[in-house]
């Protein structure tokens, strides 16, 4: 690690500057870097970065911790918190490298554009999507700096096709004979804290809970019937422009 501090280091040495910027850029760099991405990151994030299940896609144009070369450089080493990302153990070298291929990646994202309208695609999601999002739904606020077109398109068409674990609910049956549908927040010794599917935060004392299930589907429901190939166009134009908005 104090290897890799050096490097940042006389990095923004050489730059006069308060960001850290990528030194290693040439086309040596960008194969050793592909090499490396095929090694180490290719089983989550998929061989061209869109996405495999475990990984976000790293395709979509933007990325969503953080799109600056220090970022990436964090993210890599230090790995993220409370996800499947690990913090990886390469030089500073190898890590610039790998910081390169993700640009590649991430151009590669930005030459497909959504060609929706964003105004119908605007009314769409009030009248069919805010309501959810709103209160217990995940918070789409600069959702298309977290996922390519085609994942927005599947979200919208197969929306359990690939769920993140955490939106996985729980589902618990009372000694009652009560079934309570949620997503866990928390747990103790004595209890489980989930907001429920009417958004209202319960706390379960366990000795009431004669069974646990989770529910590794989606509570959004399907539009592929009932949207039209132009609606779902404009749909994810305007996701799209609400995450340019937010930037």
């Amino acid at each position: 690690m104090q290897f890799i501090n050096l490097i940042l280091y006389s990095v923004l040495a050489q730059h006069g500057s308060s960001t850290t910027v990528n030194p290693y850029t040439k086309p040596a760099d960008i194969a050793s870097g592909a090499a490396l991405y095929l090694k180490q990151c290719a089983g989550c994030h998929g061989p061209t970065g869109q996405g495999a299940g475990a990984g976000p896609a790293l395709n979509s144009g933007a990325f969503r911790l953080g799109s600056t070369d220090e970022a990436l450089f964090q993210t890599i080493t230090k790995g993220v918190p409370g996800t499947t990302m690990p913090a990886f153990a390469l030089s500073g070298l190898q890590t610039w490298q790998l910081v390169t291929h993700l640009r590649q990646l991430s151009m590669a994202g930005r030459t497909t554009k959504a060609t929706g309208n964003i105004t119908a695609g605007e009314a769409l999601f009030k009248s069919n999507c805010l309501n959810c999002h709103r209160s217990n739904g995940p918070d789409l606020a600069g959702i298309g700096n977290r996922a390519s077109l085609a994942e927005l398109r599947q979200s919208i068409l197969q929306p359990s096709d690939t769920v993140p674990p955490e939106f996985w609910r729980v589902q618990l049956t009372l000694t009652s004979g009560q079934s309570i549908t949620g997503t866990r927040l928390n747990e103790d010794t004595h209890s489980i804290q989930l907001r429920d599917s009417q958004n209202r935060l319960q706390s379960i004392a366990k000795d009431q809970i004669t069974k646990l299930d989770w529910l590794r589907t989606s509570p959004m429901p399907n539009f592929e019937n009932k949207l039209t190939p132009t609606q779902i166009d404009d749909l994810i134009a305007y996701l799209v422009s609400t995450q340019r908005e937010n930037q």
